[in-house]
């Protein structure tokens, strides 16, 4: 491959913007596809349309897919594998799913799950430790002081 080097700033912003909706209209390709695959599972049980979306993503999007499918439809998922299978005891909840994208339901959840970090309580959580081993030293007067002024 090729590169092309651009030096006109001008096209090199048209450029990034394009890419920028390509990606946006893939995602919003991906959501379409990936809803009715998992509406044809409900609905017929064909697995075939989600495994074929996903044996055509990169990894990411794959672990997006995955993700999303089992959410939301009656898929389960061999990581090994890298197989759906059908999951005849789920319930398929097609709202929730023509709702999120499976790369915004991915993000979403990691955002969700990701705790603020709290330094005073990481530092209480070290101090414990280090005075249960007997600490000392330039390192450990250091996280002392590091503790009072968190404080």
């Amino acid at each position: 491959m090729t590169i092309e080097l651009v030096n006109d700033p001008k096209r090199l912003h048209r450029m990034t913007v394009s890419l920028g909706k390509s990606g946006a209209k893939f995602d919003t390709a991906m959501h379409v596809i990936a809803f009715n695959a998992l509406c044809l599972a409900e609905n017929v049980g064909d697995i075939r349309p989600m495994q074929a979306l996903h044996d055509v993503l990169t990894p990411n999007n794959r672990a997006a897919l995955a993700v999303w499918a089992l959410a939301f439809g009656k898929f389960s998922y061999d990581k090994a594998e890298a197989k759906f299978k059908f999951r005849k005891s789920a319930t398929t909840q097609r709202i929730e799913a023509e709702g999120i994208s499976p790369l915004s339901y991915v993000k979403a959840k990691a955002n969700k799950a990701a705790p603020e970090f709290d330094l005073l309580e990481s530092l209480e959580r070290l101090i414990a430790k280090g005075r249960k081993a007997e600490c000392k030293g330039k390192v450990w007067n250091a996280i002392l002081a590091a503790r009072q002024l968190a404080l």
